[in-house]
């Protein structure tokens, strides 16, 4: 990772990997995730987009919303226009997930999401409008 990154994002790349664990077992790293939300959830079937964010933004000792939910950082830092997402900056989509933006332009992403049940990294298409983005956060 360089230099530019927000420590929080480096935070984040660092677990690319980490995945749910099927049947009575938890993964113990996304118990943790939970930890950093209000929520606390037990296990890792609960979904656990926002509480990767939360996180990862605890560990570089920023207060993200303690909240487990991805739509609670729909009012969190700085509103930008849709489109004009930059390196660190957080998404949120309508499918109720929230991805980490790391790098500008043709942008690839970090994501934490229930559907894909790990962190993995993937572009983001330039036409966001066909991926449901609700919002665009910076950093406060």
């Amino acid at each position: 990772m360089t230099s530019e990154a927000p420590l929080w994002l480096e935070i984040a790349i660092d677990e690319l990997g980490q995945t749910e664990i099927e049947g009575p077992h938890h993964n113990p790293r996304i118990l943790a995730y939970h930890q950093a939300t209000s929520l606390k959830a037990a296990d890792d079937e609960t979904p656990w987009c926002a509480a990767f964010v939360n996180w990862c933004l605890s560990e570089a000792r920023i207060v993200g919303t303690n909240k487990a939910n991805a739509r609670s950082f729909l009012n969190w830092g700085q509103a930008i226009a849709i489109g004009k997402m930059r390196h660190g900056d957080i998404v949120i989509f309508e499918r109720n997930t929230i991805d980490l933006a790391r790098h500008d332009t043709r942008i690839e992403n970090l994501e934490a999401t229930s559907q894909q049940q790990a962190v993995t990294l993937a572009r983001i298409d330039e036409n966001v409008q066909a991926l449901k983005l609700l919002m665009e956060r910076r950093l406060p």
